[in-house]
């Protein structure tokens, strides 16, 4: 069993297979969680990134790409929520997703919003995020 941890709160984990598909969550219960993944909940499922030794690996619910696969994600922000858009080779997911407000704001922050898709877009290309999440074999 793999445990991630959630992007936002420290009170669940994600237990997932060894090939990180998702399966329950959990309250944390001093479970060892893998240090470069976290995952949160979406419209769409479980959403979340993992570190391979491929690179990173984002995953919603079973589905899975690799920062090196052919995929592309785009963002549209209306009031109080984001129009997200996924687009594969074979397929175009589009969906809403509420924005997040920071909790705890960071004192270093400029950043009123803690939003997994504005991150998300903003590593798709980030080629020192992808060198740090290419993790040797485990």
């Amino acid at each position: 069993m793999i445990y991630l941890r959630h992007r936002q709160r420290r009170d669940v984990v994600l237990a997932c297979d060894a090939h990180y598909h998702p399966i329950a969550e959990h309250v944390a219960d001093h479970q060892p969680v893998v240090p470069l993944a976290f995952y949160l909940h979406d419209p769409q499922g479980v959403v979340g990134v993992f570190a391979s030794p491929q690179g990173p690996v984002l995953f919603i619910n079973d589905q899975q790409w690799r920062w090196s696969d052919s995929w592309s994600i785009s963002i549209t922000t209306h009031l109080d929520q984001h129009h997200v858009c996924l687009s594969t080779p074979t397929q175009q997911s589009c969906w809403y997703s509420a924005i997040t407000p920071i909790e705890v704001a960071d004192p270093w922050s400029v950043a009123a919003v803690d939003d997994f898709w504005l991150w998300l877009v903003a590593k798709r290309h980030d080629a020192e995020f992808i060198k740090i999440w290419t993790v040797k074999s485990r």
